[in-house]
């Protein structure tokens, strides 16, 4: 490989990672409930961008992690006297996430989810959703 291919290769790369921390960024605002402070469409552009970089399945998995760590958050600050409507409200503030993460990454879900695994993002974070309530001691 020539060196000029071999700079490009890294410049390309780079990018991408930065695109990735751009992306995660975003998805942590999500989780903090601070959905104004993004540009869905800068968001939405990032994750066209990576997708179109054949990074479906690293996009999927930061999604599956992410909200499964802001669950096992929430998860660890339920305490014994109010479970079930502290669940509740957990639960719900978790779907209205995965909503939003559907809306920024719709380019992601009808390219890949949908057409390659035939499993919309939504189900498929609902999953893991439900992996994570299954898991939780406190839910049971």
């Amino acid at each position: 490989m020539k060196f000029n291919e071999k700079f490009l290769q890294l410049q390309h790369s780079g990018e991408t990672k930065k695109l990735m921390e751009q992306f995660a960024s975003y998805v942590d605002h999500l989780l903090a409930g601070k959905s104004t402070a993004i540009s869905y469409q800068l968001a939405y552009d990032t994750v066209y961008k990576l997708t179109k970089d054949h990074k479906q399945t690293e996009l999927l998995a930061l999604l599956e992690q992410k909200i499964t760590s802001f669950l096992q958050e929430k998860y660890a600050k339920l305490n014994a006297v109010d479970t079930a409507s502290s669940l509740l409200k957990i639960l719900q503030e978790a779907l209205s996430i995965v909503t939003k993460m559907a809306e920024i990454c719709l380019f992601l879900d009808v390219n890949y989810c949908q057409k390659d695994l035939n499993q919309p993002i939504r189900k498929r974070l609902g999953e893991t959703i439900f992996k994570s309530i299954c898991s939780e001691q406190k839910a049971l």
